[in-house]
């Protein structure tokens, strides 16, 4: 094939800028969701790596088990960037608990079926090699399964950038601008899945390179402030130790005056348990 093949040199130009972006936050490693953080760009420099040399392989069944691998980090990277937000804004209670460990059984299953699709094509069928300029780009109808697993995995992305920019846009003017890049960063390659996705989609995914504008944003975010320094789990855990530790006794309620939190001191004020109080009236308990 004639020419330069930019679409490859565009996804390994993802995988070095995930390099240089995990290097800049090595220090950092050790924060809240931080190691998370470090698996989804991990997964992102996968991807891109495998992907860029797939459009450069011609061989079939080379190009079926890389297509496979591609699969693999579209699956994981919903569920790494969901722990890396809940972690990353304190919520370690939900990111600890058993249900959201047992959940990491979904990708882990589909991994599984995308590594040996083509004895059962439950997620793809009909692969076809198609030559798009100078790279090499494939087609295949989506299963039903496949589509299921791709839309769960954009829930988990979009699930995780909502609890990032609520929480780092509650900081007030001091983080305004990381959190609109922080909030705008999974758009591309969300938006570059959804039109390889379609039924009448290309034969070449533009995801890898659109996670060049991805890594851009969260390099700006994290490495130009220092967001990983100042995060949010440390204000909550101030905030709840806050609360829980003062001897006055505090009541939060809703708009309603229904109990949404109770710290000790007003549990043994009210002599009521703060699980069985939630969401009563607090003036039926005064």
């Amino acid at each position: 094939m004639a020419g330069t093949p930019w679409l490859a040199v565009g996804s390994f130009a993802s995988v070095v800028g995930s390099l240089y972006l995990l290097a800049q936050l090595r220090e950092h490693w050790d924060r809240p969701g931080a190691r998370w953080f470090v698996a989804t760009i991990a997964t992102i420099t996968v991807w891109g790596g495998s992907y860029g040399v797939a459009l450069l392989v011609s061989n079939p069944a080379a190009r079926v088990l890389l297509e496979g691998l591609s699969w693999v980090c579209l699956v994981w990277i919903g569920y790494f960037f969901l722990a890396f937000a809940l972690g990353y804004t304190g919520r370690r209670g939900i990111l600890e608990s058993p249900p959201f460990r047992a959940f990491g059984a979904v990708p882990a299953l589909a991994s599984v079926l995308a590594l040996t699709n083509p004895r059962h094509e439950l997620l793809w069928a009909g692969f076809e090699l198609r030559p798009v300029g100078a790279v090499v780009g494939a087609t295949y109808t989506f299963q039903p399964l496949g589509y299921f697993v791709l839309v769960v995995g954009m829930l988990l992305v979009s699930f995780g950038t909502v609890l990032l920019f609520d929480t780092v846009v509650s900081y007030g003017p001091l983080y305004r601008r990381e959190a609109i890049a922080v909030g705008l960063s999974p758009i591309p390659p969300g938006v570059a899945v959804l039109v390889w996705a379609l039924p009448f989609g290309p034969a070449v995914s533009l995801t890898t390179v659109a996670f060049l504008p991805h890594i851009a944003l969260d390099a700006y975010a994290f490495i130009r402030s220092d967001m990983f320094e100042c995060h949010p789990a440390t204000r909550r855990a101030g905030e709840r130790a806050a609360i829980d530790d003062i001897a006055t006794p505090v009541a939060i309620v809703d708009v309603d005056g229904r109990i949404v939190n109770l710290n000790p001191a007003a549990e043994t004020m009210l002599d009521v348990d703060k699980r069985a109080a939630l969401t009563d009236r607090l003036d039926d308990r005064l």
